[in-house]
């Protein structure tokens, strides 16, 4: 190789070290978030949920999780299922998260909703079954909620690799009791997810 390109290649050298050595020697990830267990309450509006028989290794497998809870709430005839996972591999939580949840159920091409909340815009992933069945989410970065995924983490990759990575978030509520058509803003499955994202964040930035 030439000599003349040595202070370039110098350059870029060092360029690439930066992440490595903050990924591979100074601590690749900050999680100091809480127990997802403790975090989400078993009781949330009259709803008073208790676990799922979900096994640990399918959870992990999924989603590679570094934690999560799952709990059926019930609130007179009402049911909804909701799962809570923390992840620093973001793809397996923004793509197809419904996939690992659910079964046999034709869903709807997906919408997101935003509602307000005390705490800042709460972006919800809808999908409705196509007769009956609700699947909505919500992904909560730091105390933010995505509504673009692939294009968040396109934006937060420099920060990520320059500082350590940080996990994202999924809050997940499966309805099977849904309508479909039913307006979802008020349903029992959309309300019970946006009071455990606020939950979460009520936990403190450093909880996601």
């Amino acid at each position: 190789m030439s000599p003349r390109y040595a202070r370039v290649t110098l350059v870029l050298l060092l360029v690439a070290l930066v992440p490595t050595v903050v990924n591979s020697y100074l601590g690749s990830t900050k999680d100091e978030g809480p127990v997802l267990a403790e975090a989400v309450p078993e009781t949330i509006d009259g709803f008073r949920g208790t676990p799922t028989n979900r096994r640990d290794a399918s959870i992990r497998r999924s989603f590679d999780a570094s934690d999560w809870v799952e709990r059926r709430y019930v609130r007179g005839g009402e049911e909804v299922t909701l799962l809570v996972a923390r992840s620093f591999d973001m793809k397996k939580l923004y793509h197809h998260p419904e996939l690992a949840v659910v079964d046999g159920v034709e869903l709807k091409p997906g919408r997101v909703e935003t509602f307000e909340s005390r705490g800042g815009p709460i972006d919800v992933h809808v999908l409705e079954g196509e007769h009956s069945g609700l699947i909505a989410y919500a992904l909560l970065y730091r105390d933010q909620t995505v509504a673009r995924p692939l294009l968040f983490q396109v934006l937060v990759a420099p920060d990520l690799l320059l500082r350590g990575r940080r996990p994202l978030t999924l809050a997940l509520v499966n309805a099977p009791g849904y309508r479909t058509g039913t307006p979802v803003a008020d349903g029992p499955a959309v309300k019970l997810l946006r009071d455990v994202v606020e939950q979460l964040r009520s936990a403190g930035p450093a909880a996601n």
